[in-house]
């Protein structure tokens, strides 16, 4: 457990500190999330019906890769506004450094 838990840790601090990873991670869940709609509509429809249950867990691991692309999408904007603030700020900064 011990293993696991570090493990996480050390992935949720690459996506939380790097953009491209976090970019990387986003893309990576989009293109699972996509291949499971295709899948789940196209090929399993007829296993589906059989089994609902199945059905039910397969579309909630769906809904749950899609959640986290949203989350990281919302993390990543926010990220991104918070550094143009602070290079705003900072060219503002320099800019009437220069004029005093």
């Amino acid at each position: 457990m011990n293993r696991f838990l570090r493990l996480t840790i050390a992935i949720a601090k690459g996506l939380a500190f790097h953009q491209r990873q976090r970019r990387s991670a986003m893309f990576s869940l989009t293109l699972a999330a996509l291949a499971m709609v295709f899948f789940g509509t196209f090929l399993l429809w007829s296993f589906f019906v059989t089994h609902p249950l199945f059905f039910a867990l397969y579309w909630l691991a769906c809904l749950w890769l899609v959640i986290c692309v949203l989350l990281l999408a919302i993390y990543d904007l926010l990220i991104v506004v918070r550094r143009g603030r602070e290079e705003h700020a900072a060219a503002r900064r320099k800019f009437f450094k220069d004029i005093d």
